[in-house]
C-alpha cells in the first residue's frame, strides 16, 4: 500500500495513473475471480458492514444530489473500496506467500523512503521531486521548502509531507508487530526507529501526535530491553529539550511555527457547515468541496478528513466513515489484540487533524489485517528470506 501511494503521485495527460491501474486490476480480478477466491469466504470480509455503508454513501451522493461526477465516483470506488477488498482476497487465498511478499516489499520501500528522507532533511533539497515537477510527471506537484522545528519539512519521494507521515505511521505499526518474525531483527529495530524519526522530520503535528499514540502498542509487557528503551527516550528528551519544547509549544501556540492555526481550522469547519446545512443527509455530491461553485480560498486544503466528506457526502458519509474506524476497533478486540487499537486510534486522530493526499483512510485496514494475521500465518517460523 505504501508503494501504491507513491504510484498515485504520477499522472498521464489523460488520467491519474493509480486509478487507471486499479480499474485494470479489478477487471483482471473479475476474470480470475474463481481462482482468486477459491480459498476465501467472501462473506467473512471483516469490514463488510462499513464498506457497504461507504458504497451506499458514495453512490447516493453521486447519483441523488443532482451533481454527478462519474470519474470521481469510479476512482473512489476503486481506490477506497475495491483495492482493499481485492488485497484481502489475495491475502486470504494464499496468505503465506502474499503476506510474505507484502511485508518484504514494504520493508524495501520503507528503506527507500527513510534513506532519501534523511538525504532531503540534511541537504535541505529534494532533487527527485524537483525533477518530477520540471517534467510534469507528478499530479499537482508541490515542492516543500519550509523549515519547521529546525528541519526541512521532509516529503521524501512523495507529493506531501503528510502523506509521508501517514505511511511512516502505518509501516511503523506493522513492522513493530512483524519484527519478531523477521530475520536480522536488530536491523529491523533500526528501521522502525528511522520511521519514527522520519515522522518527526515531516514537521506534521498531526503525524507526530499520531505516531506517539501508535507507540503505545509497545506497551505489552515490560522487558529489560523495553525498560532500556524508556530510559533512552528520557535521555533524548533531556538532550534535545529545546527541540521537543518547540513541538509541544506548537500544539498550544500554532503561530509559533506557522502553518495551520486554530482560527484557520475554525473557519474551514464553518465553511464546511455552510455547505452541509442545505444538503444535510447526502451532501452536495462528490468533488463539490473543491469545485468552483463552493470552494473558497480560506478552505486551503480542507485540512481534515471530515471536511470534504461532510460537504460531499453529508451525514451519511460521516457516519459510514466513522463506522469504518469503529469496525476496525471491533476487529482488533474480537481478535484479542487490544494494543492494536492504538494504531486505529492513531490513524483516526491523524486523518481528523489533517488532509492526507494520495493516502486513503481505508488503507488502515490492510496494515491492521497484516498485523493480526502474521502470527497465525508464520507461527513458529521466521520470514527468513528478507535480507536488510
Amino acid at each position: 500500500m505504501a508503494f501504491a501511494v507513491w504510484i498515485s503521485c504520477f499522472f498521464s495527460p489523460t488520467a491519474s495513473v493509480f486509478p487507471a491501474v486499479s480499474m485494470v486490476a479489478f477487471v483482471l480480478f473479475l476474470i480470475n475471480y474463481k481462482k482468486m477466491t477459491q480459498n476465501v469466504m467472501v462473506t467473512k470480509f471483516p469490514m463488510m458492514l462499513s464498506f457497504v455503508l461507504l458504497f451506499i454513501s458514495l453512490t447516493c451522493s453521486n447519483f441523488l444530489t443532482g451533481n454527478p461526477h462519474y470519474n470521481d465516483y469510479v476512482t473512489r470506488i476503486c481506490v477506497q473500496l475495491l483495492n482493499i477488498f481485492m488485497l484481502w482476497c489475495l491475502f486470504e487465498n494464499n496468505p503465506k506467500y502474499s503476506i510474505h511478499i507484502f511485508i518484504k516489499s514494504s520493508i524495501v520501500f520503507a528503506i527507500l523512503l527513510c534513506g532519501y528522507g534523511f538525504f532531503e532533511a540534511f541537504t535541505r533539497s529534494n532533487p527527485f521531486v524537483s525533477l518530477m515537477d520540471s517534467i510534469g510527471a507528478y499530479n499537482d506537484p508541490f515542492l516543500i521548502t519550509e523549515i519547521r522545528f529546525g528541519v526541512k519539512r521532509t516529503q521524501s519521494l512523495l507529493l506531501m509531507h503528510t502523506s509521508l507521515a501517514g505511511i511512516c505511521i502505518s509501516l511503523f505499526a506493522m513492522l513493530v508487530v512483524c519484527s519478531d518474525k523477521i530475520m536480522q531483527n536488530s536491523k529491523m529495530k533500526a528501521l522502525i526507529i528511522a520511521l519514527v524519526i522520519m515522522t518527526f522530520f515531516t514537521g506534521s503535528r498531526s503525524g507526530i501526535l499520531a505516531i506517539v499514540i501508535a507507540m503505545a502498542m509497545l506497551i505489552r509487557q515490560f522487558t529489560p530491553q523495553k525498560i532500556l528503551g524508556v530510559i533512552l527516550v528520557f535521555i533524548l528528551l533531556a538532550v534535545f529539550q529545546s527541540y521537543f519544547d518547540t513541538i509541544f509549544q506548537s500544539f498550544s501556540d500554532k503561530n509559533s511555527v506557522g502553518g495551520s492555526s486554530y482560527d484557520m481550522r475554525e473557519v474551514q469547519f464553518e465553511i464546511a457547515l455552510s455547505g452541509l446545512i442545505n444538503h444535510y443527509w447526502l451532501g452536495n455530491g462528490l468533488g463539490y468541496t473543491f469545485s468552483d461553485a463552493f470552494y473558497e480560498p480560506e478552505l486551503f486544503g480542507a485540512e481534515s478528513l471530515w471536511i470534504p466528506i461532510a460537504v460531499d457526502q453529508g451525514v451519511l458519509g460521516c457516519f459510514a466513515t466513522l463506522a469504518f474506524f469503529i469496525q476496525s476497533l471491533v476487529y482488533c478486540i474480537k481478535q484479542g489484540k487490544f494494543n492494536y487499537c492504538f494504531y486505529v486510534l492513531a490513524m483516526f486522530v491523524f486523518f481528523t487533524m489533517t488532509s492526507v493526499p494520495q493516502y486513503n483512510f481505508t488503507n488502515t485496514f490492510i496494515y491492521l489485517y497484516i498485523m493480526i494475521r502474521v502470527n497465525d500465518v508464520f507461527a513458529n517460523k521466521k520470514i527468513n528470506s528478507i535480507k536488510i
